[in-house]
């Protein structure tokens, strides 16, 4: 997983919380908006993971490998955010409510 300090790492994070965010003013269903952007990220990192490789078979023969490796990263991600809004439960609530 990329240092999540880098500044340009969370920028790119940040660009993506704010599309969803939009969404969610237009369409307030969080749970669709959520999984869309999971969706889109599964798509996207196919894609990523695809251009490692010069043939389908190649790709097919690491396919569960490719898999594990997206859920292991994606477990690691939540447990920071979940817990600074564990932290600040109030004041991320609260600017939810304004916004």
């Amino acid at each position: 997983m990329p240092d999540t300090t880098d500044a340009q790492f969370c920028q790119h994070a940040d660009e993506h919380i704010r599309m969803s965010k939009r969404q969610l003013a237009q369409f307030p269903a969080r749970g669709e908006v959520s999984a869309s952007m999971l969706h889109g990220t599964a798509r996207f990192n196919a894609r990523v993971s695809a251009t490692g490789f010069d043939t389908q078979l190649q790709m097919a023969a690491a396919r569960a490998d490719r898999i594990e490796y997206s859920v292991a990263q994606y477990r690691q991600m939540p447990d920071p955010s979940i817990d600074n809004y564990r932290r600040n439960f109030d004041r991320h609530m609260a600017t939810a409510q304004n916004r």
